[in-house]
């Protein structure tokens, strides 16, 4: 006895409206990305309010042998910071602390997986330091872009 597994003619229709039903999810998602979120693109030749961190030698995994993304050795030392995106490095930017009204120029030399936590730069131990009390970890700052 030979069995053939013959499904009903409703699975088509069931299977293409789950297809049209992901597209139209992912599309919604992409639009609402560009027109909703604040993105690295925002930031460019703004202002932009948010978290900063700080990392030096002692936080940071060496795999990438101390060099930051536009290829310049770490230094904890120099007045530096890592930003979102590849396309905000390589320019000037002014942070200052919300809390105490200290502020710093940094350049920035490196890149950080930190947006997800929700940070918009992770500065350099020093420049931390000149801003804000190192044991703080994180201090809510406004950055504003210098390369205008």
């Amino acid at each position: 006895m030979k069995m053939i597994f013959n499904p009903p003619k409703h699975y088509a229709y069931v299977i293409k409206h789950i297809m049209i039903s992901a597209y139209c999810f992912l599309i919604i998602g992409l639009v609402g990305t560009f027109f909703f979120s604040d993105t690295y693109k925002n930031m460019i030749g703004k202002i932009q309010y948010g978290t900063a961190s700080w990392y030096g030698n002692e936080s940071i995994c060496w795999q990438w042998e101390g060099y930051t993304k536009n290829g310049e050795m770490f230094d904890e030392t120099k007045m530096t910071c890592a930003v979102i995106n590849k396309d905000l490095m390589n320019r000037w930017y002014k942070v200052t602390n919300i809390t105490n009204g200290k502020s710093v120029k940094v350049w920035a030399n490196d890149t950080g997986a930190f947006e997800k936590l929700g940070r918009i730069v992770d500065l350099s131990k020093a420049a931390f330091a000149k801003i804000a009390n190192l044991d703080e970890g994180l201090v809510e700052v406004k950055v504003v872009d210098l390369s205008k």
